[in-house]
């Protein structure tokens, strides 16, 4: 059983979630990547090789250094995949709709900015932890794979601090003109 299951999905695309499609897309887990592969070669999930899934997300996602945790007294960052930032925002965000919203990443599909914190870390968390895994697994290294072909081929996120300043900054000009 994956994150997905584990989770409901939300619904929200009010305009402050929408702002974070347009400064701050969430981050794929490694359980997100055939799907949104397949989506995106517009094949069957099951007929996607892994060279097809490191490609295909490479072509539209960055490396991102990702979120700074601590164990103990030793903190370490958990490099994560995320959709590719335009100058309009998301790749996939367009006239005020996600494109892949059925494949969308976990980051983006199940976390918005009206669920509780205890709710968002705890999704948060189970994330982090699933990519961690990955990172270090022998068996599937997809999402290792992936990463490095994003960051090989100067496909780099925006640094966090960067990404939320411009994310609140839009989330303060949205209440401005409520």
């Amino acid at each position: 059983m994956g994150l997905r299951e584990d989770f409901e999905r939300t619904k929200c695309d009010c305009l402050k979630c929408q702002a974070g499609c347009k400064h701050k897309p969430g981050m794929l887990i490694p359980e997100d990547l055939r799907p949104l592969a397949a989506h995106l070669l517009d094949k069957p999930v099951g007929e996607v090789s892994d060279k097809e899934i490191i490609t295909a997300v490479a072509e539209v996602c960055e490396a991102s250094d990702g979120a700074l945790v601590q164990a103990g007294a030793r903190r370490f960052r958990i490099p994560t995949i995320v959709p590719r930032l335009t100058k309009s925002g998301c790749i996939f965000f367009e006239d005020g709709k996600c494109k892949i919203h059925e494949v969308a990443p976990f980051g983006c599909s199940h976390v918005d900015l009206h669920m509780g914190r205890k709710d968002g870390d705890a999704r948060s968390y189970k994330a982090h932890e699933q990519i961690m895994l990955a990172w270090g697994s022998r068996q599937s290294n997809n999402y290792r794979l992936t990463w490095t072909a994003c960051k090989l081929d100067g496909h780099n996120s925006l640094p966090l601090q960067v990404k939320a300043a411009n994310f609140q900054q839009a989330l303060d000009k949205i209440e401005e003109e409520e």
